[in-house]
């Protein structure tokens, strides 16, 4: 009976604190469905796969817990553009955050270590090859790591289009540092396969709890085009748009660099193209570009997007058609996170079909694998080709 009474009391006092941290810290009345779900999980140390669209709140399921937790927690991300946005934002909302990676001086990386010594901080974003290195790992065995949330969990699947090798070795997290923290790990798109791979590679012998909402955006329109002069069809589109921000996916570095040059020569200044080819400075300039107005734009490869963290964009653009149907669903997804319309153009044709059919078959994989990413590309085709709504096929 006083058990059951000081539970009750004890739960009453956690629900006043969430509630005024999602208030009085990030300035929110609800939550999205799902956060409070994920947040009680954690905040009673249990591990959580959560598969949620783009757009539903994932960060808020890490950064309250991390605020409840006496020690660090850890955030593990493969982009530093995103780590730099998220700690942007936290410290403005005058919470201790901080990333460790490559970007950084190495006088600026040790001034973070030293206040991770210090415990001076509450969330740190770092990349799992920086984590899993054994200079980092003997920082973190010397303080309190109370949580651990990994952002992009769908980079572990080997199956996947955004597999990342060093996801595979997050698992050894727990065991090398000796800790049983929780483990929240966060993607938009996972099918069986890749649900499995997340649980078997991040979790070992563990088994989380599974929360997955559905995959529908309905603010988002969708729309497809065969394609006769992408350029132009790309353009009609955008000139729709009342200069809004957007990003158009392109299948070469030479076609982003083509494409932007296209659109600053009919008049759209806020333009820069983006891809792995480009230097460091270059990759910054547009990304701050796209970060910082409401007009800019973006032609780009798969290169950019992955952790993108602007809830404006009003449009996704594919010049060329993408690898696949996950592929797809991410792209557009960077669209709309404010939750008002945002529209969507896929441009096809048959130069696309056999360019990413070659794509897989160049691959040194497995014929299984290669199997796979054939059914993926065929379920794209079928969504471009279909005369249903496509938003159901979806």
């Amino acid at each position: 009976m006083v058990k059951d009474l000081n539970d009750n009391l004890k739960d009453n006092n956690q629900q006043k604190k969430l509630k005024n941290i999602l208030k009085n810290i990030f300035g929110f009345d609800h939550y999205l469905p799902h956060q409070e779900e994920i947040i009680l999980s954690i905040l009673d140390k249990k591990d959580v796969l959560a598969i949620m669209p783009t757009g539903s709140g994932k960060s808020l399921t890490y950064q309250i817990p991390a605020l409840l937790f006496n020690g660090l927690t850890l955030v593990v991300s493969p982009m530093i553009s995103l780590m730099k946005d998220q700690v942007d934002v936290l410290n403005q909302l005058g919470i201790q955050a901080r990333s460790l990676n490559s970007s950084h001086s190495f006088s600026e990386n040790n001034k973070t270590i030293n206040l991770i010594k210090n415990n001076k901080l509450k969330i740190l974003f770092v990349a799992p090859e920086r984590l899993l290195q054994p200079e980092t790992l003997n920082i973190f065995r010397q303080i309190e790591i109370s949580f651990v949330a990994i952002d992009e969990a769908h980079c572990v699947s080997q199956w996947g289009h955004d597999f990342r090798e060093e996801y595979l070795r997050l698992g050894e997290v727990r065991p090398e540092l000796k800790i049983n923290s929780p483990i929240l790990s966060l993607t938009a798109t996972a099918d069986s396969r890749t649900k499995k791979e997340i649980v078997d590679k991040l979790y070992l012998n563990k088994t989380p709890i599974i929360i997955e909402s559905g995959y529908d955006r309905p603010n988002i329109f969708l729309s497809f085009l065969p394609k006769q002069n992408a350029k132009n069809q790309i353009l009609s589109f955008i000139n729709q748009q009342q200069n809004s921000s957007g990003i158009i996916y392109c299948s070469s570095r030479k076609k982003t660099e083509d494409l932007a040059n296209f659109l600053k020569n009919n008049g759209y200044n806020n333009v820069l193209p983006y891809h792995a080819g480009l230097n460091p400075k270059e990759r910054l300039n547009a990304h701050e570009l796209f970060k910082n107005n409401d007009d800019a734009i973006i032609t780009a490869t798969i290169a950019f997007g992955m952790g993108i963290d602007k809830p404006n964009v009003r449009f996704v653009c594919h010049l060329d058609m993408p690898s696949n149907i996950e592929s797809y669903y991410q792209e557009i997804g960077r669209s709309g996170r404010d939750g008002l319309p945002a529209k969507t153009l896929t441009i096809y044709g048959m130069d696309d079909i056999i360019l990413r059919s070659e794509q897989i078959q160049a691959k040194e994989s497995s014929e299984e694998q290669k199997r796979l990413e054939f059914q993926r590309l065929g379920a794209l085709i079928s969504l471009c080709d279909s005369t249903r709504c496509r938003r159901q096929v979806l």
